[in-house]
């Protein structure tokens, strides 16, 4: 009742003074008279007369009652403060057309940041939603109202076909319920999803978009100079088509200043982590304010072990900074990572849930190295292999975690190969079709190959069997055999691609060692165009085909700038050609102290990787590839709230290679563990994590002119203050208290004018 009177009067819960319209009509009865009857023969003329004017004297107090009872309804009608709107105008006379009125409500993870009132934007948000749904009851309570969130869903929050009170006691518990989620925005989900409900609406009514965000220009600032449309915007485009009448209201509840720190990525930095040998991780962290912080640092753990936390000190405005990590894993198995900011920056940091991260790791026993001798030799130094295999497990405490295998090429010949992570071919002459079919589709499936030149080489079979015109994994064709001395003497490496992830620690004093090995003979390279500087070439390129283009990762210092050493990616693994020998027949490198780090980050870095990891960002599915040969097709899920919330069955489904379980419950942040059934009936936990998506981190909102260029062909009104989109809706209100202010006093003055007229008459 009182969301219907809200259509009509400012003040709606004061119209029960009109009750007091029954005040006179008591007084008029308990005021009357009782009269004690007693005979008098002097009165029947008087009473004769009375008779006679009774029925005008009722008259007149009953017009008199009617009159005091208007100017009391009067008055409490003029204290409720009624209006006119052109909605409530047209409410009263029937007239009212429907309109579809969709608030869409972003309950994404940005909208958990806390402004400078202690108040999340969520909860601004929610407010807002509230105000404007008392003014759009105000204006037209017989309008439909849907209320969406842009968490992903394909379905309204709640949905009324009018506001009554009841709709507006169900739309207040559905917001009172409402949550921000741990996802991102996701507009074109939504803004879709209301297309095709309008698209299936019975009848076609005008409709109302009321968009309440804080506006992230992630979302919504087209990120080129060309204004490519976002796909928020344009699948808001879509909504409004010319055929539609839509307007468009967009109410920013953004903080003037926002400001957030996040860790927006952590992970391993070479492919293969080994149990009890430090593994290389890198942190990113940013800082997306205006202001410096201090006092920052991260806090590491691995499951419930505390590893010691890492300082950081001041991160400047803006700054997005990598910082390196040395973890060292105690046992092998799946295990998970975390990092969290910690300190008195990270306390005060409004929105918390991306100061944590996680990525899963699957710790391996040893990094297997398989190593071909080309050369075999009872005396080590002649050994093609020997200085490898005495760098690749240096003497010594620490632990290189390698495990090395030493066969002969003809031992190579149907060998499995799925074991080994790295196979190395020293000065190894050739192979049969059998075995480099079988090598081939080593590398296809991710392997790592090192081929590292020698006397024995036979060129032209290492063209067509492994080269083939770019079509092999070879990265370059194999030229002829030069001697230093024919080229002007002894040959020193030039230069190298310091960016590359094997040779970012060849700084000095490595990077002195480098420069001083001596290289007597090498093999040239068919290099097919003019090849890139090592400036302009990235360590993070990640070819999608086997026909990739090469990477030269060393030089010579000869005029022609021979490569030395030459990486290809090769279906999912990749390749390198050392044009020189492992062992000393060549050049004195395994004299350098350059050359055991050398080769420890080559095989570190061409290393088969695990395959693909249990971790994704909110929202997405977790993927288990598995053997079916070894594992069952059914599973146990637990999440991060696990034993608060049930676990969930799982069953497998076949893929390309095999099988594997898809999880796609992943909408909150946190470690989850799938429970793996062998063949056996034994149970193998894979640990896992799920990620905030950090594209929401960046919390500076879009400004209207932003807007305005993303959003070239969608008329819209910016609302930044509801107060001010109430006080103009207020201002389109005729208040009608005044007039009836005079009509109370004209008929409380004729109330006193009849009463007196008539008094007077007798």
């Amino acid at each position: 009742m009182l969301t219907w009177l809200s259509g009509f009067l400012m003040n709606p819960a004061l119209a029960a003074g009109a009750l007091g319209v029954a005040s006179p009509i008591l007084i008029h009865f308990l005021s009357r008279r009782r009269f004690r009857r007693v005979r008098w023969a002097a009165m029947e003329f008087l009473l004769d007369a009375l008779k006679k004017n009774r029925r005008r004297v009722r008259m007149e107090q009953l017009i008199l009652l009617a009159l005091r009872c208007l100017a009391v309804l009067l008055i409490a009608l003029m204290v409720a403060r009624p209006f006119l709107s052109r909605g409530s105008l047209a409410s009263l006379i029937g007239a009212a057309p429907r309109s579809e009125r969709i608030i869409i409500l972003d309950d994404s993870f940005s909208m958990a940041a806390r402004t400078g009132a202690g108040q999340t934007t969520f909860q601004r948000a929610v407010d807002s939603t509230h105000r404007l749904v008392e003014l759009l009851a105000a204006e037209s309570s017989s309008d439909a109202v849907s209320i969406w969130l842009t968490s992903g869903t394909t379905r309204p929050l709640v949905a009324v076909p009018r506001l009554d009170g009841e709709a507006a006691r169900r739309i207040h518990d559905a917001l009172e319920n409402a949550k921000p989620s741990h996802r991102t925005a996701q507009f074109d989900i939504a803004f879709d999803a209301i297309d095709q409900t309008l698209r299936t609406a019975a009848t076609q009514a005008n409709a109302s978009l009321y968009v309440i965000s804080d506006f992230q220009r992630v979302d919504w600032a087209s990120p080129d100079p060309a204004h490519t449309p976002t796909p928020a915007a344009a699948a808001l485009a879509r909504l409004r088509a010319p055929s539609r009448n839509l307007d468009v209201v967009l109410i920013d509840v953004s903080s003037a200043t926002p400001a957030n720190l996040a860790l927006v990525e952590l992970r391993a930095m070479q492919p293969q982590v080994v149990s009890g040998v430090p593994a290389r991780f890198e942190a990113v962290l940013a800082n997306y304010s205006s202001e410096v912080v201090s006092g920052l640092e991260l806090s590491l753990s691995l499951a419930d072990q505390v590893i010691p936390p890492v300082h950081i000190g001041r991160l400047a405005a803006g700054e997005v900074r990598r910082e390196p990590l040395e973890i060292t894993f105690p046992a092998e198995g799946s295990s998970i990572l975390t990092g969290q900011l910690a300190g008195v920056a990270a306390a005060r940091d409004p929105l918390p849930l991306d100061d944590r991260r996680a990525t899963a790791v699957d710790v391996q026993t040893a990094v297997n190295v398989l190593l071909v001798d080309g050369e075999p030799s009872g005396d080590p130094f002649r050994d093609e292999v020997y200085l490898l295999r005495t760098a690749l497990r240096p003497a010594g405490r620490a632990a290189s975690g390698n495990d090395l295998t030493v066969v002969s090429e003809a031992d190579l010949d149907g060998m499995d190969l799925s074991s080994f992570h790295v196979v190395v071919l020293a000065n190894v002459a050739r192979l049969n079709p059998a075995g480099r079919n079988q090598l081939e589709l080593f590398v296809r499936n991710g392997g790592g190959l090192l081929i590292a030149a020698g006397k024995q080489l036979d060129l032209d079979w290492y063209n067509e069997s492994l080269y083939r015109g770019g079509n092999g994994p070879l990265p370059l064709a194999l030229g002829e055999q030069i001697e230093a001395l024919a080229v002007g003497g002894p040959l020193f490496p030039f230069e190298w691609d310091a960016t590359h992830p094997a040779l970012r620690a060849f700084v000095d004093p490595l990077a002195g060692a480098l420069r001083q090995v001596q290289f007597d003979v090498f093999l040239t390279l068919r290099e097919a165009e003019p090849p890139p500087t090592t400036a302009t070439m990235r360590s993070d390129s990640a070819p999608s085909e086997d026909r990739a283009r090469p990477r030269v990762l060393i030089r010579l210092g000869d005029e022609a700038r021979s490569p030395l050493l030459v990486e290809r990616p090769f279906g999912r693994g990749k390749c390198v050609m050392l044009t020189s020998s492992l062992d000393q027949d060549w050049n004195n490198w395994a004299s350098s102290f350059s050359y055991v780090p050398m080769m420890l980050e080559l095989v570190q870095h061409i290393a088969r990787s695990p395959g693909a990891l249990l971790q994704t960002i909110v929202g997405l599915p977790l993927i288990c590839p598995v053997d079916p040969a070894r594992f069952s097709d059914s599973a146990i899920v637990r999440g991060p709230d696990y034993p608060v919330t049930a676990e969930w069955p799982l069953r497998a489904r076949t893929s390309e290679s095999g099988a594997l379980f898809e999880f796609d419950q992943t909408d909150k942040v946190g470690a989850y563990e799938i429970l793996l059934m062998t063949q056996t009936g034994l149970i193998r936990p894979r640990r896992g994590c799920v990620n905030p998506d950090t594209r929401e981190s960046n919390l500076a909102p879009a400004t209207r002119a932003q807007l305005e260029a993303g959003l070239p062909e969608v008329p819209f009104t910016y609302v930044r203050d509801m107060d001010s989109m109430i006080a103009g809706s207020e201002a389109l209100r005729t208040e009608m208290w005044w007039p009836i202010l005079l009509i109370a006093v004209v008929v409380l003055m004729t109330e006193q004018s009849l009463a007196w007229w008539f008094g007077t008459r007798g």
